[in-house]
């Protein structure tokens, strides 16, 4: 009796998981935005649930599903929640929408894109339209107490002459004390900048360190952030102790494909 009793439930127990998994199902497709590029790290979870996961490099996701789940939902920093309705399809290809009036709440910090909301450590932001508006003769004098905790000073008033930058006031007394640029990923430093300004002294020619934004137009600029504290600059290591400023600029999109008749 007692071994037919441990027959029926094993029985069962084998029954009731070839069950589930027979009322489960794997969701593959790819998340791209509106020109068909795909958006890597987006969120997928299933509508109701903590069940998800996220996009690969190429945008692609793969998750398992019960037959009781009806919805997906999509998010991605920058484009509108989608959801996306589960019927007998197992592959979608799933675009999403930028959200026009989001993009004021996303800043750059040192590892990516965040949400304002999201971010714990001292940023400070503005938009490039904020400066093409500008009747200003550089950029420098453009940014002038629009960032709080941004001192801007012009040292020389020759083209492209360097500017004093201090964050948050003067950390040293002998080291200089200009952030590290970064524009566009690239690291760039008042001595290191791609434009030099030769003067003559008296053991020959002298090269003096020149303002890395000098060369870049104010109507190119998408956004600047300002990374205040060891935290956000973290990743830049020693260079980023006195702070960094981050410059995005525009980038073209492709509106199309080109054809010769």
């Amino acid at each position: 009796m007692k071994n037919k009793f441990y027959f029926i439930f094993s029985f069962l127990l084998l029954f009731s998981s070839l069950l589930s998994a027979q009322t489960a199902r794997t969701i593959k497709g790819v998340i791209q935005d509106e020109l068909g590029m795909p958006l890597p790290g987006a969120s997928v979870v299933v509508k109701g649930t903590t069940k998800g996961t996220t996009t690969d490099f190429d945008g692609n996701f793969s998750l398992k599903v019960s037959e009781k789940a009806k919805f997906l939902t999509i998010s991605y920093v920058g484009y509108e929640i989608k959801e996306v309705a589960l019927k007998n399809e197992t592959e979608f290809i799933i675009k999403m929408v930028s959200a026009a009036s989001q993009l004021d709440e996303i800043v750059v910090v040192g590892y990516g894109s965040q949400r304002k909301s999201d971010v714990t450590t001292s940023v400070s932001s503005i938009k490039g339209d904020a400066l093409s508006n500008e009747n200003t003769a550089s950029f420098s004098e453009a940014l002038t107490g629009k960032l709080a905790g941004v001192q801007i000073r012009q040292t020389s008033g020759a083209p492209g002459s360097n500017v004093n930058i201090k964050i948050r006031g003067t950390s040293s007394i002998t080291a200089g004390g200009n952030p590290l640029y970064v524009i566009d990923g690239v690291p760039m430093s008042n001595e290191t900048g791609s434009l030099s300004s030769i003067s003559e002294s008296r053991n020959g020619f002298q090269e003096q360190p020149t303002n890395p934004l000098a060369s870049i137009d104010m109507a190119d600029i998408a956004s600047i952030e300002v990374l205040k504290d060891a935290s956000s600059a973290a990743i830049y290591g020693s260079r980023g102790s006195n702070g960094v400023v981050l410059i995005t600029t525009k980038k073209g999109k492709n509106r199309g494909t080109t054809s010769v008749l």
